[in-house]
């Protein structure tokens, strides 16, 4: 780990994700791990999606695309990412050239694993917020394809709301929507163990602890010891 890099970032969360993958699939095989998995990425991620809801809701905002990219909930802390965005017509189409979630996979020899995440992790957010919106994960690095595209259809609705209307929108939403990547880890690790547990009862709990050991050898174990503080949150709400 490189120490001028904060214990958490987005670079912890892949690594965290790819452990515990690596561990479900060596244990269970792909046929009967990764259905788990998917299922586990997708409560996490319908989860957050709610929890923007929430917010956008709280300031009177409705539901759609335009405020769905106003409150995501993280913002990086690494060098790691290189985007675009642009519009087209009603929508928006954002291409990544670099990713941290990707980088990190790499250099941890986990991008096997990994990539798998990004597989179903932009459409369950999606789905928490609103389940009538629609975004299509055209290709993504982690798998072989480059780069990243995405499109959000129907994210310019109004007048005004252009592109750089909805960035410093977002920027003012900061101290509101923005959570630390310490409480982001520790929901992706109470996803897994929860979905991964329910699959597969006991053994699947030790599978997924198996992966918090591996964990602690790289970030140390008051980190790991957080992840699992994490078990007792309500992520279904918004933190009080």
């Amino acid at each position: 780990m490189d120490k001028n890099q904060p214990v958490f970032s987005e670079s912890t969360h892949a690594v965290l994700f790819a452990l515990i993958a690596r561990q479900v699939i060596t244990r269970y095989g792909e046929e009967k791990g990764l259905p788990a998995l998917r299922k586990a990425i997708r409560r996490y991620g319908e989860q957050r999606g709610r929890r923007m809801a929430l917010r956008a809701r709280a300031n009177g905002d409705e539901l759609n695309m335009a405020n769905y990219m106003c409150y995501g909930e993280w913002r990086y802390v690494t060098d790691g990412s290189q985007m675009e965005q642009l519009e087209e017509q009603a929508d928006i189409r954002m291409t990544v050239q670099r990713c941290p979630w990707e980088l990190a996979w790499k250099e941890a020899g986990l991008l096997p694993y990994g990539r798998f995440y990004c597989q179903e992790i932009d459409a369950a957010l999606l789905h928490g917020f609103n389940p009538e919106l629609r975004i299509e994960v055209k290709q993504t690095l982690s798998n072989d394809e480059a780069p990243c595209e995405f499109v959000y259809y129907q994210a310019v609705l109004e007048p005004g709301h252009t592109l750089a209307f909805l960035r410093d929108k977002s920027a003012l939403l900061e101290s509101q929507r923005l959570m630390p990547w310490e409480y982001h880890c520790g929901h992706l690790y109470q996803a897994c163990s929860l979905v991964i547990g329910e699959q597969f009862g006991p053994s699947g709990r030790v599978t997924v602890q198996n992966a918090l050991a591996e964990f602690a050898l790289r970030y140390g174990g008051e980190a790991a010891g957080s992840m699992a503080e994490y078990l007792k949150t309500d992520f279904n709400i918004l933190p009080g």
